[in-house]
């Protein structure tokens, strides 16, 4: 039948299987293929095609159709895994939530499940993010023998990145619900880190400095060295600024003077 190939394309890029049912009186046979692809695209679950026409699900056709044009259907897991690196990379402003079904090759029941708007599929998608960045922290925290190293883990896996890149990090600040994850966020940074240089300065691994003030300035400088500007200013990469910083921030400016040598 000339034209299949791009009905059949339409189709799965962008429309529905009702849009397809006037194909069924002047093509029969193909306006069924094309009305089975929409329905098994648009539900991701072959099963609900066989219940629905009433096939046998053993059928050769069914099983071409399914083989040919759908990927296997992926587990929860995958499918949050792949929405999450999706927004937490693009952010949402950029797209609806009818690009984001069709990004993902899902129905909008699908994302609708999870939440009521595309906004709050963002925020929650952004929270859980934020949470594995922060246990990340913790974990090479606990990895370490003493509270000096530890603090030292804590800075570089939890404090130099969020998980979320530029775009999604300014449209998370656009929205009321995501302003109030992104602050619990950064709360909860600067207590866990006030709670690991209250154990160096108890172990004597540390001097004594108010833990709240030394958490702030470090939180403080780690948005100046993200901006990009100041990067190309010194010519380092945001790995290198973080741990010159927080070489500065453990061992200080002052030169020490070498083992053995004499000190006036």
């Amino acid at each position: 039948m000339p034209g299949t190939d791009s009905i059949t394309r339409i189709t799965l890029e962008s429309l529905s299987a009702a849009a397809f049912e006037p194909l069924l009186i002047p093509h029969r046979g193909w306006g069924i293929a094309i009305y089975l692809l929409a329905w098994i695209h648009c539900h991701a679950d072959v099963g609900a095609v066989v219940v629905r026409f009433g096939i046998n699900p053993h059928a050769p056709a069914l099983a071409w159709l399914a083989t040919r044009f759908m990927p296997t259907r992926r587990t929860d897991k995958d499918f949050i895994q792949e929405l999450t690196r999706l927004l937490s990379t693009e952010g949402v402003s950029v797209l609806t939530i009818g690009e984001i079904a069709q990004r993902m090759r899902c129905s909008r029941r699908r994302l609708y499940e999870i939440a009521p708007t595309k906004e709050a599929l963002f925020v929650g998608i952004c929270r859980d993010v934020l949470a594995e960045n922060l246990e990340r922290g913790f974990a090479a925290a606990r990895r370490e023998s003493d509270a000096a190293r530890a603090v030292s883990a804590y800075l570089h896996a939890a404090l130099n990145t969020s998980g979320l890149s530029k775009a999604a990090l300014a449209d998370l600040d656009t929205i009321d619900s995501g302003r109030a994850v992104f602050d619990d966020y950064q709360l909860a940074r600067v207590r866990g880190l006030e709670s690991l240089l209250e154990a160096g300065m108890r172990q004597g691994l540390m001097a004594q400095h108010n833990p709240r003030l030394v958490s702030e300035a470090i939180l403080g400088a780690a948005q100046r060295l993200r901006n990009q500007q100041f990067l190309k200013e010194t010519g380092m990469k945001i790995g290198d600024a973080f741990s010159e910083f927080y070489e500065i921030i453990l061992n200080g400016l002052l030169c020490r003077p070498e083992a053995g040598a004499r000190t006036s």
